[in-house]
This record gives C-alpha cells, sequence and structure tokens, in this order.
C-alpha cells in the first residue's frame, strides 16, 4: 500500500494526495511583502488619522490655510497613509520582528561580554 498525503484546506475540507510533490503543487501562494492587504489597509486608516490630527492640531501645523485646503490637505493624507500602509505593511512588521531579534542577540552578547569583562 503506498503512502498517501493530505492537507486540511481553509474552508475545512481535506484533500489527499498521491506524492508529496502533487500537494506542494496545490498548496496556495504566500502573499508578497507588497502585495495589497485589508488588515495593513484598516491598521495604516488609523495610524494616518492619528499621524495627521497630531500634525495639524498638536503642532498648528496648516492653521493659517483655508478650511477647505486644510481639509482636502487632510483627506488626501490619509488616503495616501492608509494607501502606503496597505501595501508596505506586512514587510514593516516583518522588518519589526527582525529588529527585536536583533536586540535580544545584542543583548545577550553584550551580557556575556559584560561577565567575562568583569571576570576577567
Amino acid at each position: 500500500m503506498a503512502t498517501r498525503f493530505s492537507r486540511r484546506r481553509a474552508d475545512g475540507t481535506v484533500v489527499y494526495y498521491d506524492s508529496e510533490a502533487a500537494m506542494q503543487a496545490d498548496a496556495e501562494p504566500m502573499p508578497g511583502l507588497f502585495d495589497f492587504s485589508w488588515l495593513w489597509a484598516v491598521v495604516g486608516f488609523f495610524v494616518s488619522v492619528i499621524v495627521v490630527c497630531v500634525s495639524v492640531y498638536g503642532f498648528d501645523l496648516a492653521q493659517s490655510w483655508p478650511k477647505w485646503l486644510r481639509f482636502l490637505g487632510m483627506l488626501s493624507a490619509v488616503a495616501a497613509g492608509t494607501y502606503l500602509l496597505s501595501r508596505v505593511g506586512q514587510l514593516l512588521f516583518y522588518s519589526f520582528w527582525v529588529l527585536v531579534a536583533v536586540g535580544i542577540v545584542l543583548a545577550v552578547v553584550g551580557a556575556a561580554v559584560a561577565f567575562i569583562w568583569s571576570v576577567a
């Protein structure tokens, strides 16, 4: 009797394959780092609104502009920030975790060097 491979799909169904190569060929492709993501679009919208509100009302930027021009500027800044973060959000997320890992490694190496320095 031959070995069979199975995989559970996202909709809950189980698919059976005769070989591991056939199973890997049928897998859904991973999204790219710059593909549009609705999750990061929502995150980008809220981050953009906060940044625009802080810059306009907190730092009094563009207070001398007419109201209609300030409104269009805020609207376009929020739209641009939302689109930008919807495209590069996944890249920023991965970059954040890489920086966290590098920080942990540097902290451990620094602690080891400090210990060796104090003992020697």
